[in-house]
């Protein structure tokens, strides 16, 4: 009987994200599980209030209000993690789905959630787009905008600044350290190298023109199309699907394991 799925191997728009929410609502799960079973066990020790020479209930009662304790603010935690990576999810799915309305009517191929290992880590590439114009890195950036029309994020080809300020972590290390992890699973798997163009997407905001000379592009979403439908550089249909085949091969291998 044969998968309904065009690839079962294929990955969808922030799986990655979808993966460590799941396994944060099951350690949330398990946190709950003290305090329901610290309950009863309170309620026995004060039974033994009726036979004195037996555990005080007031030493398990301490043990319990601690352990609770521990619990809830584990679960507080937890959930402030998982308020942070349904919005990563949210921004990389909206992300994806533009990608490919918007680029694969002109012969490109949008790859989604690229897993990949380094230095003994696994670590995602959130979209990866080969087509005509050669292959490019995503990086996706679904940050709070204030209202108003006057914040903006600039580049000047080194640095990123949101609204004047320098971010706590520089999503330009990601975004090239993305793209020459994808630079060399190809050419460790094919043989060939191809040039591997990082991106830098900001959803919702608005950033200023792109030196030409920039070792990535800082763009919103809406920019991202035009930018890699007018890229120079050229990339032959057959080495377009080697690269294509080669990565969802990897993506899949790294997944299993």
């Amino acid at each position: 009987m044969h998968s309904p799925l065009k690839d079962p191997r294929t990955r969808y728009p922030g799986q990655s994200l979808s993966e460590q929410i799941r396994d944060i609502s099951e350690d949330q799960s398990s946190e709950l599980v003290v305090p329901f079973m610290l309950v009863p066990v309170v309620a026995f020790a004060w039974t033994q209030q009726f036979w004195p020479n037996l555990i005080k209930p007031w030493m398990i009662t301490l043990i319990a209000v601690a352990a609770s304790t521990w619990s809830i603010r584990r679960i507080v935690v937890l959930h402030k993690q998982k308020a942070k990576l349904r919005k990563g999810l949210i921004g990389e799915q909206i992300l994806g789905k533009f990608l490919e309305e918007q680029l694969m009517p002109h012969k490109y191929q949008v790859i989604h959630d690229l897993v990949c290992k380094a230095d003994g880590r696994t670590f995602n590439i959130d979209h990866v787009v080969v087509g005509p114009t050669g292959v490019f890195s995503i990086e996706t950036k679904y940050w709070k905008k204030p209202a108003g029309p006057d914040h903006r994020i600039f580049y000047d080809g080194k640095k990123i600044l949101v609204d004047g300020h320098a971010p706590d972590n520089d999503p330009l290390i990601e975004a090239i350290a993305g793209a020459k992890s994808v630079q060399a699973i190809l050419e460790i798997r094919t043989g060939k190298r191809f040039d591997v163009k990082p991106i830098v997407v900001f959803l919702g905001w608005y950033t200023t023109r792109n030196p030409g000379s920039a070792p990535a592009w800082v763009l919103n979403e809406q920019a991202v199309p035009t930018f890699i439908k007018n890229d120079f550089r050229e990339l032959s249909h057959d080495d377009g699907l080697l690269a294509i085949a080669q990565l969802k091969q990897y993506s899949a291998e790294c997944g299993k394991d």
